[in-house]
């Protein structure tokens, strides 16, 4: 799982994904991501969002703060949202913090989730995906 590239020509690029511990952390957005969306917060999750930020779930894509807002709104559900996290990496060269854990949702079941959050040199999300995993 080390990087993307490859290939047989040398101007290959290759990345290296890296831990939060190696790089000494992603962009405060990505923990304060995370802390937003167990304290059930959608309105702190999308301050965190760059003004054309999008937020991919799945089900649709929304664009911009406001339409960012209302599908947190949809996604979180209400209070009782938490995400346990098991892993988180960071890519340096694509600004791009990868998360993984367990979403609950209410009184949903866990569900093993994957988060991709990108963020912009003022330290912005710009594009977030939150995936359901689902097993082989």
């Amino acid at each position: 799982r080390g990087g993307a590239g490859g290939g047989g020509g040398g101007g290959a690029l290759k990345r290296k994904r890296v831990s939060f511990d190696e790089t000494g952390g992603a962009p405060p957005c990505v923990d304060a991501f995370v802390k937003a969306f167990n304290g059930g917060g959608a309105e702190a999750m999308a301050s965190l969002f760059a003004p054309a930020g999008s937020l991919d779930n799945g089900s649709g894509i929304a664009v911009g703060k406001e339409a960012v807002l209302k599908k947190l709104g949809e996604v979180l559900g209400g209070a009782g949202a938490r995400f346990a996290v098991s892993s988180r990496h960071y890519s340096p060269s694509t600004l791009t913090a990868a998360i993984e854990g367990r979403v609950t949702l209410g009184k949903g079941a866990a569900k093993d989730t994957v988060a991709l959050l990108t963020s912009d040199a003022q330290g912005l999300i710009t594009k977030a995906k939150l995936y359901a995993v689902e097993h082989l």
